[in-house]
């Protein structure tokens, strides 16, 4: 781990680029008429294409996409789907126009979902994945920082994710009701040792450790076992006891027709348990709480800091326990 304050002035090179600018100036007459002109003309007639997203996605892509309607073909999901430019070129744009024949088997579950509100749930696959889990079962979250060239602490390197919090749910026994553990930091330092030690301290001893896509929270664990080898075999523990929750919606033993081809916990919950989203929290997301937690650390008024802090813990708090609902629900439609 380095040791000691970065040196700012090591990562950047200054280049003198007056004398290129200079030879610059003389066209910009020429081009500020060709703008002139173009702007006076009509608009392009370029349609849609791959090239709207890529290399990057271009500013204009709301009014060129206006014309695209809701469950159209560009909204298959899964691997397998149809190449939906194809479709767009013949004149098939939306679901319901692409013969059911030749798509995939996911996306058939998605069109029939879409026509017939069909859904599917298999019993088997679903009791061989809660059978494969044990008591006493716990539901975790992670939140991290966004991926950035500029490590926001001594030790941390370009483009890592940080953990700055977690929520955790246990179930100590059956029948017995959730026990919630949280840690969010607060002060504007490096959380990593803090994080680590508070987590360790809440799960229980060969616990059955839940997350919604376990490669997430194993690679952060996987990164912190480096940074504190002396915690390495504890670790490696708890990554041994994970267990992704979403893999029976990401292999369709359970799919509703409302997830829309989608396996994502925001999807999933509200369609599965009546009242609950995320739609009204005030942080929605992992990349709003990404920028929710820089500006909590840096954040000077006490009042918006404890605001920042109280939403942060809400969301976080949200994952965990939309994961106990939907194993509960995965539960008690088994049994049937």
């Amino acid at each position: 781990m380095r040791e000691g304050p970065i040196d700012v002035q090591r990562l950047f090179t200054i280049v003198d680029l007056t004398d290129k600018i200079q030879e610059m100036q003389s066209q910009v007459a020429a081009n500020l008429a060709a703008m002139r002109a173009m702007l006076r003309n009509d608009m392009p007639e370029t349609d849609i294409s791959p090239n709207c997203d890529n290399p990057n996605t271009c500013g204009f892509r709301g009014h060129c996409w206006a014309h695209i309607p809701e469950n159209s073909v560009f909204d298959f999901r899964g691997p397998g789907r149809p190449n939906a430019f194809d479709l767009y070129r013949k004149g098939i744009v939306t679901m319901e126009d692409v013969p059911a024949d030749t798509l995939g088997w996911q996306q058939r579950l998605q069109l029939d979902g879409l026509l017939y509100k069909k859904n599917r749930f298999d019993k088997s696959g679903v009791r061989a994945f809660l059978d494969s889990l044990w008591f006493p079962p716990c539901f975790m979250d992670f939140e991290t920082t966004y991926m950035v060239p500029l490590p926001l602490f001594d030790g941390m390197r370009p483009y890592e994710q940080l953990p700055f919090q977690f929520s955790l749910h246990v179930i100590e026994k059956k029948g017995a009701e959730p026990i919630h553990h949280a840690y969010l930091a607060k002060d504007c330092q490096n959380p990593c040792e803090e994080f680590l030690s508070n987590l360790l301290a809440v799960i229980p001893p060969g616990a059955c450790i839940l997350t919604w896509n376990k490669t997430f929270e194993i690679q952060r664990l996987r990164e912190l076992a480096v940074k504190f080898p002396g915690k390495s075999a504890e670790i490696s523990v708890v990554i041994e006891n994970i267990r992704d929750l979403m893999a029976p919606f990401r292999d369709k033993s359970v799919y509703h027709w409302k997830f829309n081809g989608s396996y994502s916990i925001k999807d999933v919950l509200p369609a599965l348990i009546d009242g609950y989203s995320y739609d009204n929290l005030p942080i929605k997301t992992g990349d709003m709480a990404s920028t929710a937690w820089v500006r909590m650390i840096q954040e000077s008024d006490r009042g918006e800091k404890q605001r920042l802090y109280s939403e942060l813990l809400e969301y976080c708090h949200m994952d965990t326990w939309a994961m106990v609902l939907i194993w509960k629900e995965m539960c008690a439609m088994s049994t049937f």
